[in-house]
């Protein structure tokens, strides 16, 4: 190379210097970190390293539910299973030891259905209409056998867990370990799972996948104002879904066994889950609260030929011989006291479960004065109060009997027939 002749040629050759030598370094760091990934793998320690094999808890207090309390006692967890509890228990080497004295060991809760993990509402299955947002126009009336509304039996609860909910960690603080999780929305809601609250991606929190299938009477917001979204509705829609899952099942069936001759049946991503869970006995979640509800999904369920499971169920006393044989899993979140009651005054749990849910004070006042008109059957000229007094007991009181509702309308139409 030239001698710079000049100031300029001088600082374009010391800067085309630095340049090849910022180039140089560069390929020689992108060698090294080619490298790297294959030295680590043979000699680096991991960054994360492995759980131990064993846990053991020592010197607690165990409640066994099966037996008696160990005062003092020992439990030892194997690959996130109990494999011993005693007082006499032989703790392995390799084990994390967690000093549990002063401290109670009681087996995890389960919570047998919730929608912990699950997306908002509104995440319909492919092929299926979802629920309409708050304020949208509710979608047509269905057409034809074609149309499935509010339909996600497809949609897999394994597959849409978030690891992420607050919840998640709440329901793990109050003694929760275990939960089966499943969307709440549709006439066909989707495919529960088992879920552990333990820490970790969603695969690994997944026990077992599909757990369940569950099952709506009422049709979601927003959704539809035609069929099906009465409760006859509801009910002949879910009735003709099972058995058009029937006659699919079959149709693939023959197909797989003698294809030749025979019109391959379209995929149908809806009616395919329905069959499997008529035919490999999935636990099928009927609603049904009060014991005319909990009579109509046993024989619901029986007339789609599924396994059923109740739930709900805070009645379920009123139909316990009904209920016998059958499987059911009872709702705690029993309804709370009225605030402004009388507190001399005994609720039943049928008024709490049927009671207005906020009434406000003029509405609470209105029913003061027409219950004050009936009791002292004051002229008809008062003002606010009604012309005609029913005879025996009002035609709003709540009938005890378990008699339907148009026979109880019909024999109050025959006491006080001026009122309807």
């Amino acid at each position: 190379m030239r001698n710079p002749s000049t100031p300029v040629d001088a600082a374009f050759v010391v800067l085309r210097r630095r340049v090849l030598s910022a180039l140089a370094a560069s390929a020689l760091l992108a060698a090294a970190l080619a490298v790297l990934p294959a030295a680590a793998a043979g000699q680096m320690p991991s960054a994360t390293p492995n759980p131990p094999p064993f846990y053991a808890i020592t010197n607690a207090r165990i409640v066994t539910v099966s037996g008696a309390v160990i005062e003092n006692g020992t439990v030892v967890i194997a690959n996130g299973l109990i494999a011993a509890v005693g007082t006499n228990v032989t703790v392995p080497p390799e084990a994390w030891v967690i000093d549990g004295e002063g401290l109670t060991v009681y087996p995890g809760l389960f919570d047998a259905l919730t929608d912990i993990g699950m997306p908002q509402q509104g995440g319909g299955a492919v092929g299926a209409r979802t629920a309409a947002a708050p304020g949208a126009a509710a979608a047509p009336a269905a057409d034809g056998p074609e149309d499935r509304p509010a339909t996600f039996s497809s949609r897999a609860a394994a597959g849409a867990l978030d690891n992420e909910d607050s919840r998640i960690e709440s329901w793990r603080e109050g003694g929760f370990t275990t939960v089966m999780t499943i969307h709440a929305d549709g006439f066909v809601t989707g495919q529960g799972a088992v879920v552990s609250m333990g820490a970790g991606l969603p695969a690994e929190m997944v026990v077992r996948a599909p757990a369940a299938l569950r099952l709506n009477l009422r049709a979601p917001r927003g959704t539809r104002r035609g069929y099906p979204g009465s409760l006859f509705g509801a009910i002949a829609y879910l009735e003709q879904l099972f058995f058009d899952a029937g006659h699919y099942a079959r149709a693939t069936a023959a197909d797989q066994a003698r294809p030749a001759g025979l019109d391959r049946p379209v995929y149908d991503p809806t009616l395919e889950p329905l069959g499997r869970a008529v035919a490999e006995r999935w636990p099928v979640l009927i609603p049904g609260d009060d014991p005319r509800e909990i009579l109509r999904a046993l024989t619901l369920g029986s007339e789609l030929g599924v396994r059923t499971v109740v739930y709900g169920a805070q009645h379920g006393y009123a139909v316990a011989d009904q209920l016998a044989g059958a499987s059911v899993l009872v709702n705690l979140k029993w309804p709370e006291r009225t605030r402004d009651a009388d507190p001399e005054a005994e609720e039943s749990l049928a008024w709490r479960c049927t009671r207005p849910a906020s009434p406000s004070p003029s509405t609470r006042a209105a029913s003061r004065r027409r219950v004050a008109c009936w009791r002292t059957s004051v002229r008809p000229s008062t003002r606010g109060c009604r012309t005609t007094r029913p005879s025996g007991r009002s035609h709003l009181a709540r009938p005890r009997s378990t008699a339907s509702p148009i026979a109880w309308a019909a024999s109050s139409v025959a006491r006080s027939p001026t009122l309807w």
